[in-house]
């Protein structure tokens, strides 16, 4: 998987995509029972969006 963002780019920097993908990363690593998402695919690309689909399908099948 590459949600990969370059380290020397400071937050202030970062597009809308970049700051979804923190949000939706920061949001699984927390583990929490339930995810509540708005529009988790604005501003970010195809290829992305694709990949996060398919982690959120392995999550909902968990349960």
């Amino acid at each position: 998987m590459e949600l990969i963002l370059k380290q020397e780019k400071k937050g202030t920097n970062l597009s809308g995509g970049q700051i979804q993908m923190i949000c939706f990363i920061r949001a699984l690593l927390s583990e929490p029972s339930v995810i509540l998402m708005d529009e988790p695919f604005a501003a970010i690309d195809e290829k992305t969006s694709l990949i996060m689909m398919e982690i959120i399908k392995k999550i909902a099948k968990k349960y």
